[in-house]
Order: structure tokens, then sequence, then C-alpha cells
């Protein structure tokens, strides 16, 4: 039953292209200084003495009462304004607004049963199903070493999965290897390798045949919760650019 699975998966061909499938300073304030004393008009008295009460009066007068006024107006009291008007209070208001990340509560609840599946990496290494539950989204991409656009788009994966929000992940199914074929998983190895990717990728077991039993071309994609549910569709002959416009709108509610 598995060859015949498998066989379809294969025979089912490339899909749709990945073409059609970014001091200042205060003002200094110059103090007006008062007239000596020394400078003051004088003249020679010929009247008769004048009463001692009126003599005092130019010299009270004299007095450098305006210049006090002066002094004080001068104080550098709107320096002390400009200060605290140009304290950086409104620089904690992007950071306390703004998220680090994108929140869990902003990815919807899958639907349907949660996917199951074992399998092994292309390492050797086994993988289940659990591998959902640290994230908040996975994106599933499917790929064949036999497909033009999945190998040709691998290196916009490689950058998007470098990108990607801390609680969203990438991993591949890679549909033409199978875990008892350690040659054809050293050949997608290097595929990867050659492009960049970082991201983990899977070989065909029978859980995950009978799961892209449907699919009929690739690349494809489609997305799950943390419990494996599937978030919309499966995207058949999905190209990169249509994968991400999907993660857009599933992170915008859209």
């Amino acid at each position: 039953m598995l060859a015949v699975v498998m066989a379809a998966v294969v025979l089912a061909g490339c899909g749709a292209s990945s073409g059609n499938i970014p001091d200042g300073t205060a003002e200094h304030i110059e103090q007006t200084t008062a007239p000596d004393d020394d400078t003051a008009v004088t003249g020679e008295i010929t009247q008769a003495p004048v009463d001692a009460e009126n003599d005092t009066a130019p010299d009270e007068a004299a007095l450098p009462e305006n210049d006090t006024a002066t002094d004080e107006a001068a104080l550098p009291e709107s320096d002390t304004a400009t200060d605290e008007a140009a304290l950086p209070e409104s620089d904690t208001a992007p950071d306390e607004v703004t998220p680090p990340e994108t929140a869990a509560s902003a990815i919807p609840a899958g639907t349907g049963k949660p996917v199951t599946f074992t399998t092994h990496s292309l390492a050797g290494q086994e993988v289940t199903d659990d591998i959902f539950s640290d994230y908040d989204l996975t994106i599933v991409h499917i790929w064949g070493t036999y497909c033009g656009p999945c190998l040709s788009e691998m290196g916009d994966y490689a950058d998007a999965y470098s990108g990607l929000p801390d609680n969203v992940n990438l991993m591949a199914v890679v549909c033409d290897v199978y875990e008892d074929d350690p040659d054809m998983a050293s050949y997608a190895q290097r595929i990867l390798d050659d492009s960049g990717a970082k991201f983990l990728n899977v070989c065909l077991s029978e859980d995950l045949a009978y799961l892209i039993y449907n699919i009929q071309y690739v690349p494809s994609s489609f997305f799950v919760d943390s419990q494996g549910r599937l978030i919309g569709e499966m995207m058949d002959g999905a190209s990169f650019d249509m994968t991400m416009d999907q993660l857009d709108r599933i992170l915008n509610r859209q």
C-alpha cells in the first residue's frame, strides 16, 4: 500500500512555478550692568540749602532698583523649564506599546483532527508531531528533489526562516525521500546546504504519505497550530509567495 501511495505522490510532478503560485543650548541672556554712581550728573547748588528729606530723594532714586529687577528676570529660570521639557519621557512610550514579537493570541486556533506522524530527519533522528507543541504556528512545506520550482525557491525559504517570529516555525517534508533511503537523504541534504536552508527537513513516512495523499503538486504547503490542527486549507501547488501571503493573513487574522 505504501508503495502505491509513494508512487502517486512522486508521479504528480512539479506544480506551479514560484512566480505564480521590506545644546540645543539655552539662549544666553546678557545682563545689564548698572551705571556706576560716579557717573551721576552733579551740579553746584546756589540756592538755599535744600531740606534734608528732599536732599536724600535723588540718592534713593539712584539706587539700582531696576538693575535688581533685571537680575531677577535674568535668572535662568526658563533654562530649568527647558530641561524639564527636554526629559526623554516619551522615549519609554514606544517600548511600552510595541510588542517584541507576535503575540500568541494573534494565531487563530486550527480545526479538525490533529495531525499525527512519526518519521526521521534527513540525518536519521526521530521526529514526531510533538514538534508542533513548541510553537504557536508551524508552516509545513512539501517539496521534492526532482522539482525545479522547489529547488529555485529553496533559498527564499531559507531567508524567510531566519526572519520568522519566535513563535512560528518552518519544517519541510521531502516527498521523494523515504526513511530507508540514506543515499537520497544525503542528496536532499546537499540541496539544502547549497541554498543555506537551516530548517528541519524530514523523510516521507507512511503517516506523512497518507497525510499528503490528496496533494497533487509540489511545491505545496499547509499550516498547523500548536496542537497540530490544520489552519485554513491544504495549499496544493502553493509557491513561496503564496505561502508567505497566507502567513501574513494568519498573523493578521485576515
